[in-house]
């Protein structure tokens, strides 16, 4: 299914169908149910349960009643006491960060083990249901993800960032959101967009840059976005968007909202002016931010130990009186149990969180060809691959198989190659687009300069006009 033409700027409402989609088909629902894998009305069915009235531990914040589960021993913690706070707009930060407990992952060797489970401090909260989803999911982003490699390689679309290697800390994070809440993308995180709804094919007209996508084919270097499901906007360079999700939680706190913003970026933007901006912004106000930092070793071509001289990116939030969390990046179950808490803690008014996601991706994102930078083929990954430690781990609970897990990726890829071939042949925006959304009334002489464009350059109103009906 492609795109209502309503919705194709990312705005207003969307059919249900539509909605669903954003896991990827309807066919999501072979083994779990049809409305598993993606999709507003579709989470909260399974995510919105987790949120609920409960008779232990909760927190009435605002009208909300949160459920606090207990937090596992593999996401060490540290920052500031987690006495609960009076979501008031401003608050003094009187108490000193705890000393954190250093991560118990390796930070540049291989986090997991074929042999070894996920960490079952958090696979007891999840539910099968869920679970489901959330495999379904990476499988999913990994399928779409490798294939927008491939176009990128061919020339056929502008940019990708792969994110392969990295899928359970975006789709997990994702997941422990609620849909009231706001998400910043940087440039991987293509699958939090899809978790919460945004049309496969919308996410498609976005990389080709088609006149039907939500930036009408402006901001193909930029992350997806798309407004009903607030998913926001923002620019491709490191770290800018952080300042920004500081900005939208702070204004939550201030309208005294129980909502939160989820911020993405890489272990490089930690190294930029917005990222202490901001996190010192999110410390001062207390704003419920959830900033995800990925730490994949790598920025580009600089390694995290040229980064920063401090035991991994988390222990920063110490310096912006904010909670730090590092947790492994490549266990979705981890990462969701993590968000999770963070963002139970938000609603009680307790602030933001850092949290160091540590993901060991394949190295065919450095090389392009399976090996390392220094050249040796990259053994270890099916060990490390976050997809593959997931399917063992339902695997042994008797939620998946080699039958269902066949059936899935075909039905995936057939998902991923409808999305890609309608936006394929979409319609180019003309020169006359850069001039629109802009003004809210145009202003004479541009408007000249766009008629002017649009009669050297028609766009795809123009080429639609002259085609036959």
């Amino acid at each position: 299914m492609g795109i209502p033409e309503a919705d194709a700027e990312g705005g207003g409402a969307l059919p249900l169908e539509g909605v669903l989609e954003g896991g990827g088909a309807l066919a999501r629902g072979v083994d779990s149910g049809a409305n598993i894998g993606g999709g507003t009305n579709a989470r909260l069915a399974i995510v919105g349960t987790y949120y609920r009235q409960s008779s232990a531990a909760s927190s009435n914040v605002l009208g909300m009643v949160v459920d606090v589960p207990a937090i596992g021993s593999k996401g060490a913690e540290f920052g500031a006491n987690s006495a609960s706070l009076a979501p008031q707009s401003m608050e003094r930060f009187d108490a000193p960060p705890s000393p954190m407990t250093p991560f118990e992952g390796s930070r540049e060797g291989e986090v997991g083990s074929e042999a070894a489970p996920l960490d079952p401090a958090y696979t007891g909260s999840v539910s099968d249901e869920l679970a489901i989803a959330l495999y379904e999911q990476m499988v999913l982003a990994r399928e779409l993800d490798q294939r927008l490699v491939a176009l990128q390689r061919e020339g056929r679309i502008v940019s990708h960032s792969t994110a392969v290697g990295e899928e359970a800390a975006i789709v997990g994070a994702a997941a422990a959101l609620r849909d009231e809440d706001w998400v910043f993308l940087a440039a991987r995180e293509m699958a939090a967009a899809l978790w919460r709804g945004m049309p496969l094919a919308a996410c498609a007209h976005h990389v080709f840059g088609t006149a039907r996508s939500a930036g009408k084919g402006r901001n193909v270097h930029g992350s997806p976005f798309w407004k009903p499901t607030r998913v926001a906007s923002a620019s491709p360079l490191s770290g800018t968007h952080i300042p920004h999700a500081v900005g939208v939680a702070w204004a939550a706190r201030m309208r005294r909202e129980d909502v939160a913003a989820l911020v993405f970026f890489g272990e490089g933007a930690t190294s930029s002016g917005d990222f202490h901006t901001g996190l010192n912004f999110a410390g001062v106000t207390k704003a419920p931010v959830l900033a995800v930092c990925r730490n994949n070793g790598w920025a580009t071509s600089t390694p995290a130990s040229r980064q920063t001289a401090s035991e991994g990116f988390a222990v920063k939030a110490l310096a912006y009186g904010m909670r730090g969390v590092g947790v492994d990046g490549g266990d979705v179950m981890a990462v969701l149990g993590v968000v999770r808490e963070a963002r139970a803690r938000a609603s009680k008014g307790e602030g933001g969180t850092l949290i160091e996601a540590v993901t060991t991706p394949l190295h065919e994102a450095d090389g392009g060809d399976g090996t390392d930078r220094a050249g040796a083929p990259d053994t270890t990954w099916p060990r490390r691959d976050p997809i593959a430690r997931m399917r063992r781990h339902l695997e042994a609970k008797g939620l998946v198989n080699a039958e269902s897990d066949e059936r899935l990726v075909a039905e995936v890829r057939a998902d991923v190659d409808r999305a890609l071939a309608e936006a394929s042949g979409a319609a180019l925006p003309g020169a006359g687009a850069w001039f629109d959304d802009v003004y809210a009334s145009l202003p004479w002489h541009l408007r000249e300069q766009r008629d002017e464009a649009n009669t050297a350059q028609p766009g795809a109103s123009a080429i639609a006009a002259e085609e036959p009906s």
